[in-house]
């Protein structure tokens, strides 16, 4: 999109940004908004819809970096980010322990192959004594 004298600030924005890491971090607050859509209480709909917002913005600055970016390496620069902030944020190794336990459950649960019932029996049992940690639903200190 250009104006009559050139580029507009956004095109700049586009193309300062499009970038493999600007590109992972964007794509990670997509992750994020999904698994709070996941995990909502109620209506997903708020988080779907800013990562849906994101996600479009997401297409547009990779159409614009040179080179490119590979799924790979975006998802694995989007994990790495993901477990940083959470280790780096948390300070409560037992809970963070116990929601990638959950995660790890959530995950097999929600397949639908026919040896999903074996995995997810499987994290579960991982889970369980992982919650147990928790201490009864106490809040973190």
């Amino acid at each position: 999109m250009t104006d009559a004298d050139g580029p507009t600030g956004h095109d700049d924005f586009v193309r300062m940004n499009a970038n493999p890491a600007f590109v992972a971090s964007e794509f990670t607050d997509v992750i994020v908004d999904l698994m709070r859509a996941i995990g909502a209480d109620d209506d997903p709909t708020t988080a779907v819809y800013r990562a849906s917002d994101k996600m479009h913005r997401l297409i547009e600055f990779m159409a614009a970096m040179e080179g490119g970016v590979s799924f790979h390496e975006l998802f694995g620069r989007s994990v790495e980010l993901l477990r940083a902030n959470a280790e780096k944020n948390s300070g409560h190794d037992n809970y963070l322990e116990a929601s990638r336990a959950r995660m790890r459950f959530l995950a097999e649960a929600s397949c639908f192959d026919n040896a999903a019932r074996g995995r997810a029996a499987s994290r579960l049992s991982t889970f369980i004594p992982r919650a147990s940690k928790l201490g009864g639903g106490r809040s973190p200190p």
